[in-house]
């Protein structure tokens, strides 16, 4: 195999040089060995990390199996491969060391639920490269696969194969999953594709430092039930569309780069809604073309510079649209930058600039503009996005520290009935004592505990292998699995402590994490934990207590009920995370951090978010569906009064005579929108009591074959701004759902401008907790 060679500006011209060189009969594999090879080179210096691995015990090494995958760019790797994806089983790890694999049948996982397994590999250095049918795929799941990871690898379909990854499950719903440290290129159709002629769905899946050369389609998200696909720090260049989202999806894009993308970097067509924050895109033709009736769309902190299409760089036809702090430069013609199609568009703007154009919106006649004045955090410094060419792709990660092993180092069983707790206890010491990124390793197994895992100290990860790696609980009832106390950027990951899954425990906390006073960092990444469809708000889950203005915590992906104990004056982040309920509590006064998140999944629950004693929260994506509560706040008025955002792609409670929003003397304001209400509650209950002064605005929010219905006390005041009811289905309907009437008093815009800034600030954090290792 060729040398991956260092990216500098002479070795990127002697690889341009030698590409162009080749002679035109020189042999067919030596040349897609070269040319592989040489996409490396170019691509090194902003393109997914090189990743550096101690393979783990348990790891299925492509390479070693036997049948063995030979890497070298030249055998045919497909049946060697497949040999090694046959044996997948729940947890297992399938490897793949450096080098160029080359596939010429579609690779497909075994019939098999296996939950929790990964495909790894090392980033750039690892390829493999379609040499089958033309408009082949690479990898198919087949009847599914569910909580699974897909983590450093390369796909080249060298425009011959249509589709890189093709998440098409038959028998399974997949959930849970993520595409990390991936690149794909050169699809016709598209680099990953979910929802082709599937019989279940795919939803709930984070694309994570990605990134999409030169497909027809980067992402394509196809069919009903294709639900919360978070893409964050992905790269899309040279594609037809970066994402696409048909009709019955939705998706959340943010801190990601477009560029020369041919028709649109993104298309939304979706059944629930979605939002773009923190995007840049250069030389596309169009940056957004959004065709959505009943699902609203949020554009935040954006930056589009020199878009081709002379009709707009943001084409509008659908539900209504929250676009703020978002700039426009280099149009190809004197034009405004958004242009609305329907007279009844509902376009919601706030401090949008387009310096070379006549004006930043374009709208019918009888168009429905609203502008929001700019907040405290409003402006360019505010912003993320600083320029349209910035990149959010990271090409390196720090190297991972020494492994322990619990198993081969400690002994430990992980059979689910031996007591593990000396040997897990010893396993995450010795990863602490080191230190430097030192790993506590969990491999796939029920590791029994009869005693508290007490974790503090700095700079070490505790993890397993994904969702069959799980502590159980087998001590005295009551108590926590693990205590967390002043963490110093430690790391939980890849485990699962207290879910339902891993078998019953008699715990009363799984995790809880408190704090002295001291600076901290803690990171949760991929843990699950109880309360997903348990509807039991205030049952074990993740606790953080008594958290102080030096703490910072990070919730990159999570499962399970979470609860904030008197942390308000803590920054608390929640990137993306699934099912159980938020509670939010505490008497103390004590304020001013920040807590707020962005996606989140939650079914089944009584309340999706419960709120007490006047706390804050601001929540950018919060999906909710099937449950008998969404939002539950309460109050006390001898507390500070607090304020809460909350957007969504969707709101549904399970019955019809459910009270969806429900405030009980809750002291302050709460701003709900962009929001999707949706069909299965024709009539959305906000039910509002107390003395307490409360003030309620609905902003932008789209009510799907149903309209709202307020029962509110004499101390509140109300506000409909930009909403709008759709009857695609008048038989669904109730009273054929007469139009939602904005109703907005003259002190509404100063409360929408504080909202749009706790989403600013929200953007900020987000910012901040990615830039931490």
């Amino acid at each position: 195999m060729l040398p991956i060679l260092q990216t500098t500006r002479e070795t990127r011209c002697t690889a341009s040089r030698l590409a162009y060189s080749l002679p035109t009969n020189a042999p067919r594999l030596l040349t897609l060995l070269i040319l592989t090879t040489l996409a490396s080179t170019l691509h090194a210096e902003n393109a997914p990390p090189e990743l550096s691995w101690e393979p783990r015990a348990d790891w299925i090494n492509v390479k070693t199996t036997a049948t063995p995958a030979k890497g070298d760019g030249i055998a045919d790797d497909s049946a060697a491969i497949q040999s090694a994806l046959d044996q997948l089983a729940d947890g297992l790890t399938i490897y793949f060391p450096p080098g160029v694999y080359r596939i010429t049948k579609t690779l497909q996982c075994p019939p098999t639920r296996a939950p929790g397994v990964s495909l790894i590999g090392h980033g750039r250095t690892t390829t493999l490269v379609w040499d089958g049918e033309t408009g082949g795929r690479m990898f198919w799941t087949g009847d599914g696969m569910l909580y699974a990871r897909y983590v450093g690898l390369t796909w080249d379909g060298k425009n011959k194969a249509a589709v890189g990854f093709d998440h098409a499950s038959q028998k399974i719903f997949e959930t849970e999953m993520r595409h990390e440290h991936e690149t794909y290129r050169n699809f016709t159709e598209a680099g990953i594709r979910a929802g082709h002629q599937i019989k279940t769905a795919t939803a709930e899946t984070h694309y994570r430092n990605c990134l999409f050369e030169n497909c027809k389609a980067g992402l394509l998200l196809q069919s009903f039930n294709v639900l919360d696909h978070t893409l964050d720090g992905c790269e899309f260049r040279n594609c037809g569309v970066g994402v696409y989202g048909s009709k019955g999806t939705n998706f959340y894009v943010r801190n990601t780069h477009f560029e020369q993308s041919s028709e649109a970097d993104i298309i939304c067509r979706g059944e629930q809604g979605s939002s773009i924050r923190r995007c840049s895109s250069h030389g596309s033709n169009r940056f957004v073309t959004f065709a959505s009736s009943v699902g609203p769309l949020t554009i935040q902190d954006c930056r589009v510079d020199g878009w081709k299409d002379p009709a707009s760089a943001i084409s509008l036809d659908g539900a209504p649209v929250l676009i703020f702090d978002c700039v426009f430069t280099h149009p190809p013609a004197p034009v405004a930058p958004i242009n609305t199609q329907r007279a009844e568009q509902r376009l919601i703007l706030s401090n949008n600039t387009a310096p070379d154009s006549p004006a930043v919106a374009k709208a019918p006649e009888n168009g429905k503009i609203i502008e929001i004045p700019p907040g405290q955090l409003a402006g360019q410094l505010a912003g993320v996005v600083k320029s349209a060419t910035q990149s959010f792709l990271r090409s390196s990660v720090p190297t991972p520290g020494k492994l322990f092993d619990a198993k081969r180092d400690f002994g430990a069983k992980g059979d689910g009935a031996t007591d593990d707790t000396a040997a897990v206890h010893k396993t995450v010491e010795a990863a602490r004592a080191e230190g430097k990124g030192a790993i506590a390793w969990f491999p796939p197994g029920r590791f029994v505990i009869t005693d508290t895992l007490k974790l503090t100290g700095s700079d070490y990860h505790v993890s397993g292998s994904g969702f069959r790696s799980s502590l159980l609980w087998k001590g005295k009832s009551g108590g926590a699995i693990i205590e967390i106390n002043d963490p110093n950027h430690l790391t939980l990951e890849n485990i699962v402590v207290g879910h339902h899954d891993s078998g019953p425990g008699d715990n009363a906390i799984d995790i809880q994490q408190t704090s002295s006073g001291k600076p901290t960092f803690m990171r949760y990444d991929r843990v699950w934990a109880w309360g997903m469809y348990q509807g039991k708000p205030l049952e074990r889950g993740i606790r953080l207590v008594g958290l102080g203005k030096q703490d910072k915590v990070h919730f990159r992906e999570v499962n399970g009920n979470i609860q904030f104990t008197d942390s308000a004056q803590a920054t608390i982040y929640l990137g993306v995370s699934y099912e159980g309920s938020l509670v939010v509590q505490g008497k103390s006064p004590a304020r001013g951090g920040f807590l707020g998140g962005a996606v989140r999944l939650a079914t089944v629950t009584d309340p999706a978010l419960w709120i007490k004693d006047n706390h804050s929260l601001v929540m950018s994506d919060f999906y909710s569906e099937s449950s008998r509560q969404i939002l539950r706040m309460e109050g006390d008025a001898s507390l500070p009064a607090g304020h809460v955002t909350l957007q969504g792609p969707k709101f549904e409670v399970d019955k019809k005579e459910y009270i969806g929003t429900q405030i009980d003397n809750y002291r302050g304001e709460l701003t709900m929108g962009p929001y999707q209400f949706y069909v299965g509650n024709p009539i959305h209950h906000f039910v509002q009591k107390g003395d307490a002064p409360f003030s309620l605005t609905l902003l932008g929010d789209l009510f799907y074959n149903s309209k709202p219905e307020f029962t509110l006390a004499p101390s509140s005041r109300l506000a409909v701004v930009g909403c709008e009811s759709v009857v695609l289905n008048k038989a669904d309907a109730v009273d054929h759902v007469p139009g939602v009437t904005d109703t907005a008093p003259a002190d509404t815009l100063p409360l929408l401008t504080k909202a749009i800034d706790d989403l600013r600030r929200l953007g900020q954090v987000d910012n901040e907790m990615n830039q931490v290792e």
